[in-house]
């Protein structure tokens, strides 16, 4: 009986001790701020950077907004909460640094992982698909813009030679089989996702000092893009000026035929 009695003591101890554990750790996590509803997180990581400043800016329709600043620590980790009111472009500006272009929806939480110093920037993304179809546009525009410095170097090297003219004439042959490859690649990038909003950004883009695309010669890239958005989410601004340049132009069209 005496043996009974310590038993139900111990018992009665390890629970009261399992009790003053989680009763303070259950009034913890309830007084836990909550994530505000569509929050969006930027999370970034730029060691080659760090103790600099990184801003964060809003691609409007008419304008671009800086919407925040923050500090890259000592590690090289910097971060962004805030609440966009719909899908929409943004950019990752640190100084003399080309910006970093990103798709943002509601309740995202992006990471971005910067590997090098160089001016072009090569990075990785996670957390949005936009933004990773976007990235891989930039690195494939890194490299293309590699081979065109390489092939410039080529030709201010070679001006003092006799063949001067065969070897640009050749370059020359090599930079526009470059840019058509390059045109082709982001074509590709279009056709395989035309819903996503990354495409109106890629329809818009310019390389080697010239727009890749003519509204006049790719009509059908434009129209595939307004018809896939368009049903997908059509309250977007940037969808709806998409749709709104389009209409202007393909009413123009049709009066010059009339």
């Amino acid at each position: 009986m005496r043996i009974l009695c310590v038993s139900m003591q111990i018992q009665k101890l390890t629970m009261m001790r399992i009790l003053y554990f989680f009763v303070p750790l259950f009034f913890i996590l309830s007084c836990a701020p909550e994530r505000p509803d569509g929050e969006a997180q930027i999370n970034g990581d730029f060691g080659a950077a760090r103790e600099s400043k990184v801003y964060l800016e809003e691609i409007k329709v008419d304008r671009l907004h800086i919407l925040d600043s923050a500090a890259i620590g000592k590690e090289g980790f910097f971060s962004f909460k805030f609440l966009p009111s719909e899908t929409g472009f943004y950019r990752l500006n640190i100084r003399n640094h080309k910006p970093i272009l990103l798709t943002v929806s509601p309740n995202d939480k992006i990471n971005v992982a910067i590997d090098t110093i160089d001016k072009n920037l090569n990075y990785s993304v996670d957390g949005n698909l936009d933004s990773q179809i976007l990235q891989a546009y930039h690195q494939k525009s890194n490299e293309s813009r590699q081979t065109i410095d390489s092939l410039y170097a080529i030709v201010l090297a070679s001006r003092p030679l006799a063949k001067f003219d065969s070897i640009k004439e050749e370059i020359d042959s090599t930079l526009i089989q470059l840019l058509n490859e390059h045109k082709a690649y982001t074509i590709k990038l279009i056709r395989n996702n035309p819903n996503r909003l990354a495409s109106i950004l890629l329809i818009n883009q310019s390389f080697a000092g010239r727009m890749l695309f003519d509204i006049n010669k790719n009509t059908y890239l434009y129209v595939m893009i307004d018809q896939a958005l368009m049903q997908q989410m059509p309250g977007n601004s940037h969808v709806k000026n998409h749709h709104a340049r389009l209409e202007e132009f393909l009413q123009q069209t049709a009066e010059q035929e009339k």
